[in-house]
């Protein structure tokens, strides 16, 4: 995976949340590239990502921003820190655990997950959605709203690839690919312990099995 196919989705997204018929359709879309940009921009995994909710968000001292749900009167952080609630695979301990994860403003608000985060929990909320625990949530099985529930792996997977067909840029790539492609990218930008630490990778093997040009082309998916 890289930034250019990340980008590319994520315009997609952004554009038919635009011209979306509904307000839940409009959700979706805009969830969908939510889900892309949170694991892009943090190195998750996908299940892990998906878990994503309003008390993992804190500020810089660790207070929590959201401590009685989601209140929109509260402006756009230029930055704030993650800290998760239900642990990672790395470390399934408590929160006060956890290496904190730093979120930041970017140049470009169109690929910026922090400005999509408070562009869809404000839309959320104005349209009767509003966000209570889960921030990244799947549709209820009548697809007449959104389940209390994170969004899972296999969905960003298959949720991944659908669009990646439809901007032509598929080339077997799986939810573990946004991992594998944004500790590629730091990598290159600002060297291998720059990586690790965005990965919270404390083995140089694992570490150099995500840097591998090739190694993990035997987990990409043909169709």
């Amino acid at each position: 995976m890289t930034q250019a196919k990340v980008e590319a989705v994520v315009t997609h997204l952004t554009q038919a949340a635009l011209q979306a018929p509904g307000s839940l359709t409009m959700l979706v879309h805009l969830r969908d590239a939510l889900v892309i940009l949170h694991a892009w921009t943090t190195a998750y995994r996908g299940t892990e990502s998906g878990m994503l909710c309003l008390l993992d968000l804190h500020t810089s001292e660790r207070v929590p921003i959201f401590p009685n749900g989601y209140d929109p009167a509260i402006p756009l952080p230029s930055t704030f820190t993650g800290l998760p609630t239900h642990g990672t695979k790395t470390n399934k301990r408590s929160r006060c655990h956890q290496v904190p994860v730093k979120y930041q403003l970017k140049d470009q608000p169109e690929f910026c997950f922090l400005s999509h985060l408070w562009v869809f929990m404000d839309i959320c909320s104005r349209a009767g959605m509003p966000i209570q625990h889960y921030i990244l949530r799947p549709l209820t099985p009548d697809h007449k709203g959104f389940k209390e529930a994170p969004y899972s792996g296999d969905s960003t997977a298959k949720m991944l690839q659908k669009y990646l067909k439809q901007v032509s840029t598929f080339s077997g790539e799986t939810s573990h690919s946004l991992r594998r492609g944004s500790l590629q990218a730091v990598a290159h930008l600002s060297g291998v312990a720059a990586a690790a630490q965005h990965g919270r990778i404390k083995t140089p093997a694992v570490l150099d099995v995500y840097l591998h040009p090739e190694q993990h082309y035997k987990r990409l998916r043909s169709t």
